[in-house]
C-alpha cells in the first residue's frame, strides 16, 4: 500500500476525528469503564489484552447486530460479556455504569429504536448494558464503519482513563490502535482499509 500524501492524510484524519466526535457526543469522560490506569504501558497492555481478545470482538458483533436492528441478539451478547471469566467485580461494575451514562445521554433520541429497546431492557434488568455493548450499538446506529467504531471505543476508554476529552494526544496511538482493530475485523470482507 502506498503512503498517503498530505492532503489524503488530512482527509483520513478529519474523517476519523469526525467519527470520534460523533461516537462520543454528549458523553462525559469522567467515569472509568474497563481501562483503569492512565499511561501508555497500561493502555498498551489493555489494548493487546482485554480489548483485542474480549471487548473489541464483542463490539464488532454488537455493531453487526445493531446495524440490522437485532436488539435481542445484542442483549444476549451483552449478558454473555458478564459471564466471561476475569470480567467481574470492579471492571464489570464500571462497565455497566459507563453504559448507563451513554443510554441516559441518548434517551431523548426517539428515532433510535435500537437504543430505546436496549434502555428498556437494561431498566428492567434483562441485560446489564455494558459500556462496549452500548457504545458499539449507538455508533453503529450512527452508521459508523466497524473500524471507526472500534477505534472510537478505544479512544473513549483512553480518554476516560487519562482524563482527556481531546483527540490530539490520542493521535500518536492511532497506528497501534488501527492495527489491533484490523486484526479484529480481518475476517469481514465488507471492511476495507478505511478509517471512516
Amino acid at each position: 500500500m502506498e503512503p498517503l500524501d498530505r492532503s489524503s492524510a488530512r482527509q483520513v484524519t478529519g474523517e476519523l476525528e469526525g467519527a470520534l466526535q460523533m461516537a462520543i457526543m454528549a458523553i462525559a469522560p469522567h467515569q472509568l469503564a474497563t481501562l483503569e490506569t492512565p499511561g501508555d504501558d497500561s493502555f498498551r497492555q489493555w489494548l493487546g489484552g482485554s480489548f483485542l481478545n474480549l471487548l473489541g470482538p464483542h463490539a464488532f458483533r454488537v455493531a453487526a447486530h445493531a446495524g440490522k436492528g437485532q436488539v435481542r441478539e445484542i442483549l444476549a451478547i451483552d449478558r454473555q460479556l458478564g459471564e466471561v471469566d476475569g470480567f467481574c467485580g470492579q471492571p464489570w461494575q464500571r462497565s455497566v455504569a459507563a453504559g448507563a451514562v451513554i443510554l441516559e445521554a441518548r434517551s431523548g433520541l426517539r428515532s433510535c429504536p435500537v437504543l430505546s429497546r436496549m434502555a428498556a431492557a437494561v431498566a428492567s434488568a434483562a441485560a446489564p448494558g455494558h459500556h462496549a455493548t452500548v457504545f458499539a450499538a449507538q455508533a453503529a446506529v450512527l452508521h459508523l464503519s466497524t473500524q471507526a467504531i472500534l477505534v472510537a471505543l478505544v479512544f473513549d476508554e483512553w480518554r476516560r482513563a487519562n482524563g482527556c476529552a481531546g483527540v490530539v494526544g490520542f493521535r500518536r496511538l492511532l497506528p497501534e490502535v488501527t492495527f489491533v482493530a484490523a486484526r479484529i475485523y480481518a475476517g469481514d470482507e465488507r471492511q476495507g482499509l478505511r478509517i471512516a
